[in-house]
């Protein structure tokens, strides 16, 4: 065989190859798409096929990837430091399916991701709108865990606020509110634009929008206070953004403003049964405080507040008795029916906070 037969069998069989790295990314996306189950087994190869030197492979094969994170991110976990690497990709494609791999691994496993919050942060500023929403999403995913990491990139995801993408605005004010439910001062700049997302016709937007109000209300319930209108709609959302963010927010406005508060007293006594701790933690922080200065109001949810006090959050039981305490003040009759429950809590609760409230409770009603 002469010299030119070898260099042109060895060009085909070199073309072959590559072409045939192509062919399996496209494979695997398809089979992601269609059969994540089955597609899942083939991880490492998507990986692979990442950090290889086609870019349609390259492509594909983070779209798999993506495709399998949805359902399986544990599947995709062991590989995030190569993933990592795919946010600096040429193909925007790759790029943002890179990022939503990362964030849907943040969303169960954000302890895994928080070590690349800057590489993740470059995306918030990126030419596709799937790049800067993905990114926003990651972050605000790792901020659930970790928002002292992720505040130093409030400005960024304020600036968010504005964009022309319904996701990109769902996540930035999403991402803001969860830096704001520890640093509400981080938020409170872009006050204005997110009250304005009250209005977006994106109903996800709007759910975020008073979830991040609620937080910011922490500190700046005076800012918040003129919306609570707005804000107490959200109360039987059928987002839970929206209920959750709805209920924080009127429960730092009552501590000031428990007038402006308690008209909504109905809806918030629903959400005494929902099954997050943190909602029935501020429902009661909004009857607690209603209850300081108008017991009364308060006083026809007794029988749902003694059922708290079989509750298994702490703070819950806590807020329930202060709501007691209150009423006892001034219907101590209206206790009288629970103080042998209340007498069992004194000597045998968990938590001592509740233990010696029961016994405040007792002695108001004796």
């Amino acid at each position: 065989m002469g010299l030119l037969s070898r260099f042109t069998d060895l060009f085909k069989s070199s073309k072959g190859a590559e072409k045939s790295d192509e062919e399996r990314a496209q494979v695997l996306e398809n089979m992601a798409v269609n059969n994540p189950e089955r597609a899942k087994s083939d991880v490492e190869e998507m990986v692979d096929l990442v950090e290889g030197d086609k870019i349609n492979a390259r492509r594909n094969a983070a779209i798999a990837l993506g495709y399998i994170s949805d359902e399986y991110p544990e599947e995709v976990l062991p590989f995030v430091d190569r993933i990592v690497q795919l946010l600096d990709e040429n193909h925007r494609l790759a790029r943002v399916n890179a990022a939503r791999t990362l964030g849907n691994i943040a969303e169960e496993h954000p302890d895994e991701i928080e070590p690349y919050v800057d590489e993740v942060a470059g995306l918030l500023e990126d030419d596709h709108e799937l790049g800067r929403a993905n990114s926003a999403r990651t972050l605000g995913n790792i901020a659930e865990e970790h928002p002292e990491k992720v505040a130093p990139y409030a400005e960024q995801a304020g600036e968010l606020l504005g964009d022309t993408d319904k996701w990109v605005r769902a996540n930035a004010v999403w991402l803001l509110g969860n830096i704001a439910f520890e640093y509400p001062d981080r938020a409170e700049p872009f006050f204005d634009r997110i009250v304005e997302l009250l209005d977006d016709p994106d109903d996800d937007v709007h759910a975020n929008a008073v979830w991040a109000l609620g937080n910011v209300a922490a500190e700046y319930s005076d800012e918040v206070e003129p919306f609570i209108d707005r804000v107490a709609e959200m109360l039987d959302d059928d987002r839970k953004l929206g209920r959750e963010g709805a209920v924080c927010a009127l429960g730092n406005i009552a501590g000031d403003y428990p007038d402006e508060v308690w008209p909504f007293i109905d809806d918030v006594a629903e959400l005494m049964n929902d099954s997050r701790d943190k909602v029935r933690e501020d429902a009661t922080l909004v009857l607690g405080s209603i209850s300081e200065e108008f017991p009364g109001k308060v006083e026809p949810y007794t029988y749902g507040v003694v059922d708290l006090l079989d509750d298994n959050h702490d703070v819950v039981r806590e807020n329930a008795m202060w709501i007691l305490k209150n009423i006892a003040e001034e219907s101590p009759g209206e206790l009288e029916p629970f103080k042998d429950k209340l007498e069992n809590l004194e000597q045998n609760d968990s938590n001592e906070a509740v233990k010696e409230k029961a016994g405040k409770v007792l002695k108001k009603i004796s």
